[in-house]
């Protein structure tokens, strides 16, 4: 069955690679997901609610933590889906780090709560 929705949903897209970034909502350095939005108007299942076709795209990294976005461009997008390697700049960690005293994983020194076991960082 064919509908027509105005409603936005943002589906993760498979085999992309993730961007380490630092979220700056809840201050935790994690893996950002990459997700596609599809907007405006569209038809699709409205079993689902997974739109076939829509009129607008937004490519964004969201936080796994707290589910922040940040927009990125589709160009931005397009590098994330390559299987290239991930480059070393995104990878270092940053000596200006905690440790979560439940179960010893390094964390941002900003983050607020630990990424792994969910506990509050003092």
């Amino acid at each position: 069955m064919v509908w027509w929705s105005n409603a936005t949903r943002a589906d993760s897209i498979k085999n992309a690679r993730t961007e380490t970034l630092d979220c700056d909502h809840c201050g935790n350095r994690t893996e950002h997901v990459l997700h596609r939005a599809k907007s405006g108007i569209g038809f699709g299942n409205p079993i689902t609610g997974k739109m076939w076709v829509s009129t607008r795209s937004e490519w964004m990294l969201m936080c796994p933590i707290c589910e922040m976005a940040l927009m990125i461009t589709k160009e931005e997008a397009n590098q994330l889906q390559e299987t290239a390697i991930k480059s070393n700049a995104t990878a270092d960690i940053t000596s200006n780090q905690k440790t979560c005293t439940s179960c010893n994983q390094q964390m941002n020194e900003d983050a607020r709560f630990c990424g792994s076991c969910g506990s509050e960082l003092r």
